[in-house]
């Protein structure tokens, strides 16, 4: 939403953004933008707690890790497709 004024109203109307390119690179894609970042933190604190666990026999840890890591690999695709020249020219 945008704050419009009219002419000889003190009051506040507002109008709802039309332009689909404005609202994806102001809003959309910083937010998706945010919610990877705080998605690498959490790996990184996982990582970090598995790094000091000692778990019997390992093969849960090793399950676990294995996941961070593909979780982290969709987190760098979906920065790289975010940051990619052709899409942001696109939008």
């Amino acid at each position: 939403l945008k704050r419009v004024r009219k002419k000889g109203d003190r009051k506040d109307y507002y109008e709802a953004e039309t332009d689909l390119r404005r609202v994806l690179d102001s809003s959309l894609l910083d937010a998706i933008s945010r919610s990877v970042d705080s998605a690498r933190t959490l790996i990184a604190d996982g990582r970090k707690d598995l790094s000091g666990a000692d778990v019997p026999g390992g093969n849960g840890a090793d399950v676990v890790k294995a996941r961070l890591a593909d979780a982290e690999g969709y987190c760098d695709r979906i920065t790289s497709l975010l940051t990619n020249p052709i899409l942001r020219k696109l939008l």
